[in-house]
């Protein structure tokens, strides 16, 4: 074997052995220790600290516009109708106290000219008898002594049923009289109270004859908000009284508010929507105060929202409707910082906002939902804003 390849060899045994050296200290070695992770931190949650207080109460429902006092304007005597009042037209306002129409009063003043014509000869019938009686009553003074009477004679001879016969005629002369001047006066017609125009049946120049419609009027002062509320709701809405006030409500529309007082709870529900009536009062509808000349006319059959005041609820917590699921649940932080989920009972329920019963020491609401966690899952907490 020459040099060169025992030079080789040499070189080759020593690369194996070096290459097998490396093998046995990388087996011999540990293998590298990962980084431990840190635990993860529990989820963060919003809550709220809720603390027991007193709470003024109120519930949104809806409803219409009616009027109040609405009644057909009818003469109770027939005739030519001879003028309106000028703003006896639809959406028009008549004061209190100005005439509203006037009829042809000829054959009534005709009525009351021989009304008095009678009841003058009815007195003079009177006048005349009295005469007649005191020459009858001369007459018995001569015969007596030649003439006994019982007193039924005696009341005949001196004239006394025809007395009471003639006076009896002035008494029915009278009431002939107040009769003709009493249609008389009916012949025109007055309001007491400022009224609005709702409509028109009749011009000047036509015949009426009595009870003929010549329009509907309402009282437009104050007008009714006709609202539909939860039957109970009804235990904490109070009707007005001479003693005490109704419940307050605010009658929203257009952009407005309108206060009105609850002064009436109609007896029966309404047959669709079973639902309860509420007449809420509400004051000046139409913009005629100078407070309120700036606030558009609350309209008759307008559909409105409204919000009643149900008095106050004491030692409750109040949540967000969104904090109670099905109206029956709510999940809660316990003072260990787990989730836990609760059934309750309302206290009550508003459109807003939920009335509990007090939580127990530490415990707090969520304010939604708790996706993807359970019941005894630990959660750190942030209180809502």
């Amino acid at each position: 074997m020459n040099k060169t390849n025992l030079l080789r060899l040499l070189l080759l045994g020593l690369v194996i052995g070096l290459a097998a050296m490396g093998v046995k200290l990388i087996l011999e070695s540990e293998p590298p220790r990962r980084a431990e992770r840190p635990p993860a931190a529990p989820p963060l949650v919003d809550v709220l600290t809720l603390q027991p207080g007193t709470h003024v109460l109120r519930s949104t429902v809806h409803g219409s516009i009616a009027a109040m006092h609405a009644l057909h304007v009818r003469p109770e005597v027939g005739g030519k109708l001879l003028s309106l009042q000028a703003a006896f037209e639809p959406g028009g306002l008549i004061p209190a106290g100005e005439t509203l129409y006037e009829l042809d009063p000829t054959d009534y003043q005709l009525q009351v000219n021989a009304a008095k014509a009678a009841l003058a000869k009815a007195r003079a019938e009177v006048e005349i008898e009295q005469g007649k009686r005191k020459v009858a009553s001369e007459e018995l003074r001569l015969l007596e002594g030649s003439v006994k009477l019982d007193d039924a004679s005696r009341e005949l001879a001196l004239r006394a049923p025809q007395l009471k016969q003639v006076r009896a005629e002035v008494l029915q002369a009278q009431n002939t009289l107040e009769e003709a001047n009493t249609r008389l006066q009916r012949t025109s017609g007055r309001l007491e109270q400022d009224a609005v125009v709702l409509s028109r049946d009749k011009v000047p120049g036509e015949i009426l004859a009595a009870r003929d419609s010549i329009g509907q009027v309402a009282r437009a002062d104050r007008f009714w908000a006709e609202l539909q509320v939860p039957v109970p709701l009804l235990s904490r809405i109070q009707s007005r009284t001479a003693d005490r006030p109704g419940s307050r409500v605010q009658v929203l529309s257009q952009g407005q508010i309108y206060p009105a007082e609850v002064t009436r709870i109609r007896a029966q529900l309404n047959d669709s929507s079973r639902l309860a009536g509420v007449l809420a009062e509400v004051q000046d509808p139409l913009g005629r105060l100078p407070a309120n000349r700036d606030r558009p006319p609350l309209l008759i059959g307008s559909y409105v929202e409204a919000r009643i005041e149900l008095g106050t609820l004491d030692h409750a917590v109040a949540i967000p409707r969104a904090a109670l699921h099905d109206n029956s649940r709510v999940w809660l932080v316990d003072g260990e910082n787990r989730l836990q989920v609760r059934t309750v009972e309302p206290l009550h329920l508003g459109p807003d906002m939920a009335y509990l019963a007090p939580l127990d020491a530490g415990e707090r609401v969520l304010t939604g939902s708790p996706a993807g966690l359970v019941p005894g899952s630990e959660v750190r907490t942030r209180e809502a804003q």
